[in-house]
């Protein structure tokens, strides 16, 4: 078994964060995965400390305004899911991140933008190219190895 984090940022109100992080909660209970999520918002830094989550995701704003010109953006903002995984490959992982991004994607056929604009990305360690990657992930969730199996 491997950890691995599955990030995915949105930008979206406080109520569409929340519908957000219930749809993860259910599917990664639904699959019987060992996980830890957390939400943070826009102000938080990077994990290497580089920019905050807003600067990081500057691009889910601009998908947002562009595809509705002239729209308040009311109180939408930046936030990220960090996500936790214990899985057994990367390919497990590449499958569950996919049905994540589900959640906030359904049909990834449709017309135009998403209503809540997103992006995903992970953070890998057991291929053991990048050493801090392995030891932030297990600094960070290392407890899920010794979790019991939900």
């Amino acid at each position: 078994m491997h950890l691995f984090e599955i990030q995915i940022g949105v930008y979206a109100t406080p109520g569409g964060v929340e519908d957000t992080e219930r749809g993860l909660r259910r599917l990664l209970e639904e699959r019987a995965v060992r996980y830890e999520l957390a939400v943070l918002d826009e102000d938080r830094k990077t994990r290497d400390g580089e920019m905050t989550l807003a600067e990081f995701y500057d691009e889910l704003p601009s998908q947002w305004t562009g595809h509705r010109p002239g729209e308040d953006p009311g109180t939408r903002s930046v936030h990220e899911f960090r996500i936790g995984v214990l899985l057994p490959s990367r390919k497990e992982m590449d499958q569950l991140r996919a049905g994540l991004a589900r959640v906030l994607c359904p049909d990834p056929g449709h017309d135009g933008a998403c209503p809540i604009p997103w992006s995903t990305g992970y953070v890998d360690g057991h291929h053991g190219e990048y050493e801090e990657n392995e030891r932030y992930l297990h600094d960070t969730y290392g407890r899920l190895e010794a979790a019991p199996r939900p």
